[in-house]
């Protein structure tokens, strides 16, 4: 997790439109970055500093968070649903089930359809032929789920890890 300290803010002065932009600055300047919590502090003064020990105990927390299996399966479900579009062969249409690997940093396993399955039937094929789950998933899908689930279950500003099976 990630909190972004703005420091000196005692120079900036007392004007609320110049913290806000300041503010602003920092928590737009780098996309990446969307959703860290960025806490304007001034080691001079102390503004600030009664923030920072309620944003790390909120970082940590959202950093051991644990998904329940059916909450994350339910969420695929109305995701694929809502989402609707692609055609049968979508990537979204082969994602069966998902469910949370592991814990800091939070690690999604999402399960496609035809895995073993195709496995099996190919295996007097060369083995060169097939893909694996990753390479079957465009990189624009795996970043969409990652901020789904980030949006979804209140992950804002965590990284998220995500792999296919």
């Amino acid at each position: 997790p990630l909190i972004i300290l703005a420091n000196k803010m005692d120079l900036v002065g007392e004007e609320r439109e110049e913290r806000e932009k300041v503010n602003r600055f920092l928590t737009h300047a780098v996309p990446a970055y969307d959703g860290v919590t960025c806490i304007p502090v001034s080691a001079k003064t102390g503004l600030g500093m009664p923030f920072l020990l309620p944003a790390i105990t909120e970082a940590y927390d959202k950093w051991c968070k644990r998904i329940q299996t059916s909450h994350l399966n339910e969420w695929l479900h109305d995701l694929k649903y809502f989402q609707g579009g692609g055609g049968p062969t979508s990537v979204m249409n082969k994602l069966r089930y998902a469910t949370q690997v592991k814990a800091r940093p939070p690690t999604f396993a999402f399960f496609l359809s035809g895995g073993k399955g195709n496995r099996r039937r190919t295996r007097n094929k060369k083995a060169g032929n097939r893909k694996a789950p990753k390479d079957l998933v465009p990189n624009s899908v795996e970043k969409y789920l990652r901020n789904e689930i980030r949006s979804a279950f209140g992950l804002q500003g965590i990284p998220v890890r995500v792999m296919f099976k």
